[in-house]
């Protein structure tokens, strides 16, 4: 029964820790979703000088802060905040470049190489802070995967042993009553 309860226990830990992981995920993902929303914007305006595309941008940049705060909350609690505050910083930058570009664009200044360069620069450390959050996150559900899958096998054999000796005791205890109920053997005849 200990040995029963102990894999449920575990198998709770590892059903929370694939939720978390996953809410992780989602975070990230949505997170970088709606920078390159922003992004997509941003180039959209510098071509176009739309008023929409300016507001769809605006938009955009607003939409960022939910799920970053989500997931800063997420790394954080993991113990992961160096990562987070990282990535939030790496975001902050990138937006505050696109905002630059946006505003020279809209004052009619001519585009500048080295802002759009940097503005790129920015946007891809972002993808590979996220592209490392998402490394983490499959590393440690693998790990657990790995882990429960040894912990399963160790229990499936150990649920064979049981069976075995739980069958060797009750076969045991009905030969002996068997025997037992034989007519004489407690009166000492034949």
């Amino acid at each position: 029964m200990g040995l029963a309860y102990r894999a449920l226990h575990r198998a709770d830990d590892s059903e929370r820790l694939v939720i978390r992981s996953h809410l992780t995920l989602q975070a990230v993902e949505e997170t970088l979703r709606r920078v390159v929303d922003a992004e997509t914007w941003e180039r959209a305006y510098l071509l176009t000088q739309d008023p929409a595309d300016i507001s769809a941008f605006n938009r955009a940049e607003q939409s960022i802060g939910g799920p970053m705060e989500s997931l800063t909350t997420r790394l954080r609690e993991d113990g992961r905040g160096v990562i987070a505050e990282r990535l939030r910083a790496q975001v902050e930058s990138t937006i505050a470049a696109f905002d630059r570009r946006v505003e020279r664009a809209r004052s009619g200044g001519p585009g500048d190489e080295s802002a759009r360069l940097a503005a790129r620069a920015r946007m891809e450390s972002v993808r590979v802070t996220v592209a490392s959050i998402n490394q983490a996150e499959n590393d440690v559900l693998s790990a657990r995967l790995q882990a429960d899958s040894r912990a399963g096998r160790w229990v499936n054999w150990l649920a064979i042993v049981m069976t075995g000796l739980a069958t060797t005791l009750m076969t045991t205890l009905v030969a002996a009553l068997v025997f037992l109920a034989r007519p004489g053997i407690w009166r000492g005849g034949r």
